[in-house]
């Protein structure tokens, strides 16, 4: 529509700030349900597009273009860990995995405009990943060996070990980590998290407490 106004840095942050509000006000201290709070922010911000000359085809049209620019490096990444994954479990070799697939991973990646940084993580990730759970790998038949244990029981020993590495990954991140459980409470928070939680403690009279729950 030839009437659209561009918005301007505050009319921008009104939806973030109402969103806040109604969350702060209405979830933490009224204890009202989440989902109208968030319904009702969604009104408001819907009203302000409507009147700088917005209409639900280009809110729809918008959601699609981000959508179609953000699926394909999605789902290049998820595709690189499955395919080194299955190719590895079934060759049993993480790095002949990653040599062969990896070439033609990165070129899809790099005509798609994906990180190529990225696309290396995740092929690396998934053939270390398909090699170490692999019956035909000989690191992962001989450690059970010297360990006195069986095959199986090995393979599935893997997973509990993976918290811990994903905890040392999250441990030495900049960027806010956390984990929640069903109730939800925190039960890990890296330290940006909590540096975060404490800046928002010091902006907002938020409920506590936000860092002692954070193990």
């Amino acid at each position: 529509m030839d009437d659209k106004k561009k918005l301007n840095l505050g009319l921008a942050m009104l939806p973030i700030a109402a969103m806040l509000l109604l969350l702060i006000i209405g979830y933490g201290q009224l204890n009202l349900r989440i989902e109208s709070l968030l319904l009702i922010s969604a009104g408001i911000t819907a009203a302000l597009a409507y009147w700088q000359g917005y209409r639900w085809n280009d809110i729809i049209d918008a959601i699609v273009a981000k959508l179609s620019k953000a699926m394909p490096v999605i789902m290049i990444l998820i595709a690189a860990f499955f395919i080194t994954s299955v190719i590895s479990v079934c060759t049993n070799t993480s790095w002949g995995s990653a040599g062969t697939v990896d070439v033609a991973l990165m070129g899809v990646a790099a005509g798609l405009d994906v990180s190529l940084a990225a696309t290396a993580g995740a092929v690396v990730s998934g053939a270390y990943f398909g090699d170490k759970i692999s019956p035909l790998s000989d690191s992962t038949n001989f450690a059970p060996i010297v360990a006195d244990t069986d095959l199986y029981s090995h393979v599935q020993h893997f997973m509990s070990n993976i918290a811990p590495q994903l905890i040392n990954i999250w441990g030495k991140s900049h960027k806010p980590w956390n984990v929640k459980n069903s109730t939800p409470y925190f039960i890990y928070g890296n330290s940006a998290t909590k540096e975060f939680t404490h800046n928002i403690e010091k902006l907002f009279d938020c409920r506590k407490p936000y860092n002692h729950a954070i193990p």
